[in-house]
């Protein structure tokens, strides 16, 4: 057969017919890659690779003088382009040939004058041209070309088509623009700028291509007629729609297109056809950018730059090219830019100018309508003088009333202090309840409300003057409380839509194409589609006719095309019902499959590509459906025919089923060879759950897995520690753990530690029977219970992260990082989409050597939360991280920022152990202090962080190496009878450094070392202060000291009788209003908080906390404090003393930090990869929806609002 047709696997949709030579065109040509498969009987299909044997493509191998053509890359109208090897200098090019058909004189010159143009370009944003020269065919005829660099990328519009940062995408424009302006500074004009001309190497570097219509200034010919419109319609400037000559303004306007495809996603003007398109450009407005896409504001810089550059007249756009890339640097800088919006004038001009029939009729109505005015304002001033003496007279009424009220509210104001303290872990115990979040929101709410109405009534002012300070803290604690602890686990509700008319639910479903279907409790079906992107209104109900009867179950397949439904259809003549299932085409809307099915088993499931359909048939038992062909259902358990079955699941690649014979066993059917198998022998309720080809069934006490090709199956041992029946399951992308819920809402963690071992938790986490279990990735999953409680969880803490009631439907969207919900509030139904954990900002994962070395360590480790040595540490440059390192005992991991990615490296030693590492104050440098335990020798590395890549711990150069600084002994530290050693690092405010030696400090500077102040102990944590260069020494025994820059002791204490050692501290900011404060922390968990007292006397008192002290950072107002546990991290309060423990749910293990501005937060987590959460996004404007039932701004939020109005009266009362 010749016929030959291509199924693309991504799309699930099919082409043809083809010819066999177009598919061995395509094969040569590369275009059927791994996503498409071809078949010329549309039964077998074949790859790439089995279409290049089949059909193997001759070895004639086209050759152009000394070009072997690879390819062809495009044509057009004056040249074709070829993807060559140059035989000469055997290298790959990019050459272009004149078209024979279209050579003549102009032409030709036309054409050599693109090459000449192109190669006098000399820029890394411009194509670079090799040769120019002709081939003399045997005709006789001259056939120019020129070769050109070939570029691997994509072109500019596919680059600025993906899910990037809109930041990364201008600073690619940007470069498009130097480099243009780079042409404009040698007199050289584009004239057809447009994406398809703009290719984005596979480094992410723009280069602009085909300069086949531009124009050198410089030479005085013109190959272009005066009137010739040349270049694409939608980039074309408007004078040169009307004949105008070409100026460098013409590519302005054309980076102004560009840009606004950037900032929107499609062109400014579209039509049907190039005639519509000339006209709009010449005549239409742009839509502003911030209309379409809502992340910009009206007259924002980058919105009002690009209107400037899309003007119509020359002399009113942005004057060069060079000026363009000026502003937009300024736009990603957050500088402010020169040009700005148009004013009052010109928009008024503008708008009577296009609109002069309107314009005179606002005209003659402004000479009118102010005597109209006039009178009847005197009319109403009468009525209003009337109203008020009314209103006045039922105010006077009310005064006895207000008063009495008055005194009973004063003494609720008394204790706001005491419920800013006291609210604090009472919301974390209702947090951890079936309460949850939205509870604790809404008593929030409550109490900012009741306070708005005292504000806002002027007899409670002198209350709440009183009551200042305590009201102030109540406000700095709750919104504390709500910022750190509550945010962080709350989803980003990036879309939400009311479901109209839907009353009640019993079952409710959406395809892949945004079909909805549901099941009211009165068992009716309706049919609902909210469209291809699910738009900003209400979805009203498209059809509400029943089909059979009363529906009890449906299902959707994956391509969204099938709908499955059973339903109970009555036969009134035999006074029973029947059971029937309905396959529903969702493209064609009509019923292509009906059969009867068992009345109890509505039971089914497609296939991964919806071809295929199982489910129990009345007269066959169990079936499976062919949708792509008109054959009845086959039978696929002859054996059992007529038996009723349950359980279907198909494997991931879609070539088995399993299934459930009641009161006989599991089965599994071969889908491509035709063969039924049975597996086990159960009875009980199990769950059978595929990874790829191999089924996994868990019955509590057993768990085996079948591999299809091997008879036996394979039996992981465990200790069974829960009985109950099994009603869901799910596998984690890794494929190595396991979920099963089971019918009474326990949750059953297995996972496979070795090749017959498997290690398996079980703990009650839901209300009800748990219905759903779905991965979001390899750490964090959902499910759905039959009560309707929705709880996403951290598989490794296997705590709760978010739980939200009433939750009907719940499916992850892995191409939008969504969880689509349908969520009832307030008897409404909502279609919302979810964005969790929205904080995240990244998550870093290990290279493979990382890894391997992680193992190892892990290994040697009782508890692998022991691993993390010492905090991660942030390296920033800005705003901007430019690295994350963790460090182990033995290693150190880093991630380095290159471009939009982190790359990580190791440095690892088994020799050395790490004892401290410390970062300097402006992120410039890393200190790094290693012991040596063989030698009993300490080692200090001193690195600058540009140079991570090449840290090495063996062999990097050494500040100090044992008694050696810098190469010259210390005496002192030769003769050491006592065997004194290094224990701790740190870093000065400019970069000078300091080691403790036993209980002395030492400090190197200008390639010296010398004795800076002697401590009462051995020293075991070093922490400088930047701004005064003061220095805390905490040391064993309980004893600690603050020092000056000079080694001078300021104080030291012994806090208690005990072998405490302290090991940690931290210093906070401080401005010129305060005093110096830190924090100490000890082995036995013991924390304390010291600071100068306004007499200039130290002082400090304990702070209590569980769990042994990780690490300390003050928030960079001074205000809080950030304590990182074993237990949790908690934030504690410097105002109120109070503390609440945050990011609850995630795992964490030892070695979290933030960084010194508090912008990012970072928690190692299992097997050597870090999560960065991004605290920028903890504003309460991102999380709106839960502040405000319509959309307002953040200041309207009432957790916002009732603050700002309470600050606004003290300042009014202040200045009284």
């Amino acid at each position: 057969m010749d016929s030959w047709y291509i199924y693309n696997k991504k799309q699930q949709k099919k082409y043809g017919p083809y010819s066999q030579v177009q598919i061995k065109s395509f094969v040569h040509n590369q275009k059927i890659d791994e996503t498409c498969v071809a078949s010329n009987n549309q039964k077998t299909w074949y790859n790439a690779q089995q279409l290049e044997k089949m059909l193997p493509v001759t070895n004639n191998i086209q050759k152009i003088g000394k070009f072997e053509v690879i390819r062809e890359l495009g044509r057009g109208g004056m040249g074709v382009v070829y993807h060559a090897r140059d035989t000469f200098l055997n290298d790959e090019c990019a050459v272009k040939f004149i078209r024979l058909d279209q050579m003549d004189e102009n032409t030709t010159k036309r054409f050599i004058r693109e090459a000449q143009s192109t190669a006098k370009l000399k820029h890394p944003n411009i194509i670079a041209v090799k040769e120019l020269n002709s081939i003399v065919d045997a005709q006789g005829n001259h056939l120019y070309y020129f070769s050109m660099d070939y570029i691997k990328g994509l072109s500019f519009g596919e680059y600025i088509a993906q899910d990037i940062p809109l930041k990364d995408k201008l600073g690619a424009f940007v470069a498009v623009c130097r480099g243009v302006a780079y042409a404009h500074e040698n007199n050289i004009i584009h004239r057809d700028l447009k994406p398809a001309n703009i290719i984005v190497a596979e480094d992410g570097t723009p280069i602009i291509l085909d300069f086949g219509i531009a124009r050198d200034l410089d030479i005085t010919p013109n190959m272009t007629k005066t009137g010739d419109i040349v270049g694409t319609p939608r980039y074309i400037a408007p004078e040169v729609m009307e004949g105008k000559k070409a100026t460098a303004s013409c590519d302005t306007y054309a980076l102004g297109v560009i840009l606004y495809e950037i900032l929107t996603g499609f062109s400014p003007f579209s039509g049907e056809n190039v005639i519509e398109i000339l006209f709009q450009v010449s005549h239409s407005t742009p839509v502003r950018p911030s209309r379409v896409n809502d992340k910009i504001k009206k007259d924002e810089d980058i919105e009002v730059i690009c209107l400037k550059c899309l003007e119509k007249r020359p002399r009113n756009r942005i004057h060069s090219v060079g000026f363009l890339c000026e502003e937009l640097q300024c736009v990603l800088d957050g500088k402010p830019t020169k040009t700005k919006p148009p004013g009052f004038m010109t928009k008024n001009y503008n708008w009577f100018r296009k609109n002069k029939l309107p314009g005179t009729i606002i005209g003659i109505m402004l000479i009118i309508i102010p005597p109209y005015l006039f009178i009847l304002n005197n009319t109403l001033d009468e009525q209003k003088r009337a109203l008020q003496e009314k209103q006045q007279a039922i105010e006077q009424q009310n005064i006895a009333m207000e008063e009495q009220r008055r005194f009973k509210v004063k003494s609720s104001f008394e204790n706001y202090d005491k419920v800013a303290n006291d609210k604090l872990m009472q919301f974390y115990e209702k947090f951890s309840s079936a309460k949850g979040i939205h509870s604790i929101l809404g008593e929030m709410k409550g109490q900012y409300e009741g306070l708005e109405e005292r504000i806002e009534d002027k007899k409670y002012h002198s209350i709440l003057v009183n009551e200042k300070q305590n009201i102030q803290n109540f406000f700095n604690s709750t919104q504390k409380i709500i910022r750190y602890f509550l945010l962080p686990s709350l989803p980003k509700i990036t879309s939400k839509i009311e479901l109209t008319g839907v009353k009640d639910i019993y079952q409710i479903g959406m395809s892949t194409n945004n079909d909805i279907a549901l099941i009211s409790k009165a068992r009716q079906l309706y049919m609902m589609h909210s469209g291809n992107n699910i738009p900003q209104q209400n979805i009203h109900m498209l059809s509400q006719k029943k089909i059979v009867g009363t529906c009890n179950r449906f299902c959707f397949s994956n391509n969204g095309r099938y709908l499955a439904a059973f339903f109970l259809k009555p036969i009134p003549e035999e006074e029973k019902s029947e059971q029937r299932l309905l396959i529903y085409d969702m493209h064609a809307k009509q019923v292509i499959k009906s059969d009867a099915v068992w009345m109890a088993m509505v039971d089914g499931k497609f296939s991964p590509n919806g071809r295929y359909f199982a489910y129990s048939s009345l007269e066959k038992g169990p079936s499976l459906w062919d949708l792509y062909s008109d054959k009845p259902a086959k039978e696929i358990c002859k054996k059992r025919q007529g038996n009723k079955a349950k359980h279907f699941e198909f494997s991931s690649s879609g070539k088995y089923v399993s299934f459930h014979v009641q009161n006989d066993g599991y089965y599994v059917y071969d889908i491509q060879k035709k063969h039924t198998r049975k597996l086990a022998h159960y009875l009980n309720n199990v769950y059978p759950v595929w990874r790829k080809d191999q089924l996994f069934i868990y019955s509590n006490t057993r768990l085996e897995r079948y591999d299809l090709q091997v008879q036996e199956p394979h039996t992981y041992s465990f200790t069974p520690n829960c009985m109950e029946g099994l009603a869901s399951g799910a596998v984690s992308f890794d494929g190595k753990k396991f979920l099963w819920g089971t019918e009474e809402g326990t949750l059953n963690y297995v996972s496979l530690v070795s090749k017959n071992k498997a290690n398996v938790i079980s703990a009650q986490q839901a209300f009800s029977k748990i219905n759903k279990i779905a991965f979001l990735n390899e750490h964090f999953f959902f499910t759905l219970d039959g009560e309707n409680h929705f709880y996403l969880r951290d598989l490794l803490s296997r705590q709760a992260i978010y739980h939200q009631p009433n939750v009907y439907y719940a499916r992850y969207d892995e191409q939008r990082n969504e969880i689509i919900v349908v969520v009832q509030k307030k008897q409404k139904f909502y279609l919302e989409r979810w964005r969790v954990p929205y904080t995240l900002r990244q998550l870093l994962l290990p290279n493979r050597k990382t890894e391997n070395a992680y193992k190892l360590v892990t290994k040697l480790a009782v508890d692998e939360k022991l691993v993390s040595s010492h905090p991660a540490l942030f390296v920033k440059k800005g705003k901007e991280i430019k690295a994350v390192i963790l460090s182990w005992h033995k290693a150190l991991s880093i991630w380095q920022k290159k471009e939009n990615t982190f790359a990580n490296s190791l440095t690892f030693s088994p020799l050395l152990d790490l004892r401290d590492i410390k970062l300097s104050h402006d992120d410039e440098w890393l200190v790094i202090l290693a012991h040596h335990k063989r030698l009993r020798k300490q080692y200090v590395i001193k690195i600058h962080c540009d140079n991570l890549a090449q840290l090495d711990l063996q062999n990097s150069d050494k500040i100090i190496d044992g008694a050696l600084v810098n190469g010259q002994v210390v005496n002192e530290w030769v003769n050491n009878p006592t065997k004194k050693e290094i224990r701790c690092v740190a870093l000065s405010p400019n970069n000078d450094l300091y080691v403790s030696y036993s209980n002395e400090i030492w400090k190197y500077t200008a390639g010296k070392i010398r004795k800076l102040a002697k401590c009462s102990r051995t020293i075991r944590v070093l922490c400088t202060q930047p701004e005064k260069g003061l220095m805390i020494a905490g040391q064993e025994k309980n004893f600690f000291s603050i020092l000056d820059a000079n080694g001078r002791t300021l104080y030291t204490a012994r806090l208690e009788e005990s072998e405490n050692v302290f090991e940690i501290a931290a210093w906070c900011p401080q401005n010129e209003q305060q005093q110096a404060m830190c924090a100490i922390a000890g082995k036995d968990g013991h924390l304390y908080l010291v600071y100068e007292g306004k007499n200039g006397r130290w002082q400090h008192h304990s702070i209590s906390l569980p769990g042994k002290k990780y690490q300390l950072s003050f928030s960079p107002n001074g205000k809080m404090l950030a304590v990182f546990t074993s237990r949790d991290t908690y934030l504690y309060s410097i105002d109120t003393q109070s503390n609440f423990p945050i990011f609850s749910g995630y795992h964490k293990n030892n070695g979290g930090n933030f960084c010194r501005d508090w912008q990012y937060a970072v928690f190692p987590t299992a097997k050597a990869r870090v999560f960065i959460f991004d605290l920028h996004k903890l504003s309460f404007a991102n999380f709106a929806n839960y502040f405000s039932d319509t959309p307002v701004s953040g200041e309207n939020l009432w957790v916002n609002r009732v603050k700002n109005k309470f600050s606004k009266l003290m300042q009014e009362q202040q200045n009284k």
